[in-house]
């Protein structure tokens, strides 16, 4: 699939000088074993590869030239398992003016992890690669976007505590805003015909949550204060349960699994997703990079039409 990935990339890249012309897909470079997850071209046609390694930091930045050959820059990045279990590491290269590069990293505990890593590249000699001491500056910034929930500035993926704390430092004319919720079908199709085109596709949180085995609720925002402060309830049980109390739900025929990762048992909150029409679905909530989390949906004051 790695060497899949660069073939795609190299055939578009390639055909991109020769405008409308029949271009056969060339191969200018394979064998990168190590996860390769970014793509950066420079001025002269090189191209920056970015790899997050094999979880033994052994994260890699390497340059390949136009004929071909591999230069690598750096070795040595860190590369490690995050908590729950999926390989991180450096994930994206951006080549700066004055001969600075920039390294996006991904989560993990290590303190260059969820970090921007700046790199002089003025005294590199293709061939011999830069250590990962040779590093300028570590700029963290995976606690404070995450706290902020910068969804457009965080190269990470979103949680649904951060989306809740992001949207709750939100208003607008004068109204607080928090995670939306959709309590009737008039709610719910103004957000498909205002919000969303029919083609979207990417996890979008509400305020919705699993507050016990098989008890959804709304847990922000005015609904969040009923039920003594638990919230409303608007769903009990999996797909075979039912609306409660003549409130709204349009699950997705696959929002509710059974065994897997999305087990049910293991998923949290209540998110927009499809690839057609976006309907409720179910999450971890945790940032998972495979969910795709795109961002949340934020509502302000109460429940007058038209807030959102």
């Amino acid at each position: 699939m790695k060497k899949q990935l660069l073939t795609i990339t190299t055939a578009i890249f390639m055909a991109a000088f020769t405008l409308n012309a029949q271009v056969a897909p060339t191969i200018v470079g394979q064998g990168f074993t190590k996860s390769l997850v970014g793509i950066e071209v420079d001025g002269n046609g090189k191209i920056w590869l970015t790899e997050q390694g094999s979880g033994n930091n052994d994260g890699a930045i390497t340059v390949l030239n136009p004929d071909g050959t591999t230069s690598p820059f750096m070795v040595g990045l860190p590369s490690a398992p995050t908590p729950i279990g999926e390989l991180s590491g450096p994930v994206r290269t951006i080549l700066l003016p004055n001969d600075k590069v920039l390294v996006v990293m991904g989560e993990g505990v290590q303190s260059s992890m969820e970090a921007l890593l700046i790199v002089d590249k003025s005294g590199w000699t293709p061939g011999t690669p830069l250590p990962f001491t040779a590093i300028e500056q570590i700029i963290k910034i995976g606690d404070f976007t995450h706290a902020q929930g910068a969804m457009n500035s965080n190269p990470y993926n979103l949680t649904w505590d951060a989306a809740r704390a992001g949207a709750e430092k939100r208003s607008y004319r004068g109204q607080p805003g928090y995670l939306a919720t959709i309590d009737d079908a008039d709610e719910y199709q103004f957000i498909i015909d205002r919000v969303f085109p029919h083609t979207y596709s990417d996890v979008t949180y509400l305020g919705g949550r699993q507050t016990r085995p098989g008890e959804w609720r709304w847990v922000t925002g005015p609904d969040g204060a009923e039920d003594g402060g638990k919230g409303r309830l608007f769903w009990r049980g999996d797909e075979q349960g039912a609306v409660q109390g003549n409130h709204y739900a349009n699950w997705m025929s696959s929002a509710f699994q059974h065994g897997g990762r999305w087990d049910v048992s293991k998923v949290c909150c209540v998110t927009l997703f499809s690839y057609g029409i976006p309907q409720f679905s179910t999450s971890l909530g945790n940032g998972f990079e495979e969910e795709g989390v795109a961002g949340y949906l934020v509502e302000f004051g109460g429940r007058r039409p038209g807030t959102k």
